[in-house]
């Protein structure tokens, strides 16, 4: 549809509904139920007011009672744009600057993007009131949100990645800084814990540049807490952390632990026995484990502690010391 104004722009009336024709080159008033039509290309030459009662409908439902469809109508004064989607407003501009979207729970202004959380009675999975990256042939990639447990009274903010079946996931946060000058990345809970999660068996965090690896500085302290008890079967243990305590097989007072399975490259291992009433005879080349001195250590308290490192290239857990 095009609306043409030929000649000098008329003057500024409350005339209801208009129809600008070229054929008449005339403005004319219309019934309730008529339309504007415009049978040659043309442009809007002058400003229009919306009357009272005015505005432009095009969707289903009806100018007063959208469904779905764009609107732009006369709100106490002021001129509004809008977007329905099954009979909910979904977007909008307010007079105030900002830009409504998601039914108002996405506010794109000056000052931001915000997007608003409500409480769940539960850590979620994700919200739909969420920052969200979708791949061009469709499916989610990625999730930000924000979130409050009622029941717990957590907050949270969760940046997720999500599982691509034959694809690799890299979560990256970096930041770089010119020679001479130093480069940051703080991860603060105030006086909470910062925990590095993985729901896999293998958990691994690398921390370094490029080749070239790099110190790490703890100004508080490095904690690793016992993952699981690890009972001894034939000799054998399969671990999927780096701190254990052991259990002899079947209860007994005193077991050997010729192997252990599992484990990746430089990997740290800190393991003791479960009680001071079982005795763990750690066994020296029996099985993957060379212990300093060339001969068998035993765990005789829950006091002590046996420190390995794993060796992929000898696939040999490698003792570091036993207090």
């Amino acid at each position: 549809m095009s609306i043409v104004v030929f000649g000098s722009p008329p003057t500024k009336q409350s005339l209801g509904r208009r129809e600008i024709s070229n054929d008449a080159r005339k403005l004319m008033a219309l019934g309730a139920k008529e339309s504007i039509n415009q049978y040659a290309e043309g442009e809007i030459a002058a400003p229009i007011t919306l009357g009272l009662s005015g505005g432009i409908w095009q969707g289903t439902g009806t100018f007063d009672s959208p469904t779905t469809g764009l609107k732009i109508w006369h709100d106490s004064g002021i001129g509004r744009i809008a977007g329905w989607l099954s009979g909910d407003l979904q977007w909008y501009a307010d007079t105030n600057g900002v830009f409504f979207a998601g039914a108002g729970n996405v506010q794109l202004s000056k000052g931001g993007i915000a997007i608003a959380v409500g409480p769940s009675a539960f850590a979620p999975a994700k919200l739909p009131n969420s920052l969200r990256f979708d791949v061009s042939s469709g499916g989610n990639l990625a999730y930000i949100y924000g979130y409050y447990v009622t029941v717990s009274t957590l907050n949270g903010l969760d940046i997720v990645l999500n599982q691509s079946a034959g694809f690799d996931s890299t979560l990256k946060v970096q930041s770089d800084a010119p020679s001479g000058k130093s480069s940051t990345i703080n991860f603060v809970a105030g006086d909470a814990t910062v925990s590095f999660v993985s729901n896999y068996t293998t958990r691994i965090l690398s921390i370094g540049t490029s080749g070239t690896p790099v110190g790490v500085v703890f100004n508080g302290y490095l904690s690793l807490p016992v993952i699981s008890t690890l009972t001894i079967a034939a000799g054998v243990v399969t671990i999927t952390g780096s701190r254990h305590l052991l259990e002899t097989e079947a209860a007994a007072a005193t077991d050997n632990l010729d192997t252990i399975n599992g484990g990746t490259d430089e990997q740290l291992l800190i393991l003791s026995t479960v009680s001071n009433a079982r005795d763990v005879v750690v066994k020296h080349m029996t099985g993957n484990i060379r212990l300093s001195g060339g001969a068998d250590r035993t765990l005789t308290a829950t006091s002590k502690r046996m420190v390995l490192m794993y060796d992929s290239t000898a696939a040999e857990w490698v003792e570091w010391n036993l207090n």
